[in-house]
């Protein structure tokens, strides 16, 4: 458990960890991707920074680093230093959905 409480933290996207069935980073971009096609997580939504939900998670910044870059790499992410990570505005065109 995180040390610090995110109980009342306003985040858009809480992904769980409970059943780890391969590689973590695996296992949050296909909640994140999920996320996207049941329409939880709408085009122009801003992620959690990685930092910070690395810390929610109590994983290593790599981890979310990597399920973040997989995303991408499918389209389904848009992302600029210093300004965060954005669910694409063409994500519906993505041949990964």
């Amino acid at each position: 458990m995180s040390v610090n409480s995110f109980e009342n933290y306003p985040m858009n996207w809480r992904p769980r960890l409970e059943k780890r069935t391969g590689t973590l980073y695996k296992e949050l971009s296909e909640q994140l991707e999920k996320a996207i096609q049941c329409g939880q997580l709408k085009p122009g939504t801003k992620l959690p920074p990685q930092r910070e939900l690395a810390d929610y998670l109590d994983v290593n910044l790599s981890t979310i680093t990597k399920a973040y870059k997989l995303c991408s790499l499918k389209g389904l992410l848009q992302s600029t230093i210093g300004r965060g990570t954005y669910i694409a505005y063409d994500v519906m065109n993505s041949r990964y959905l």
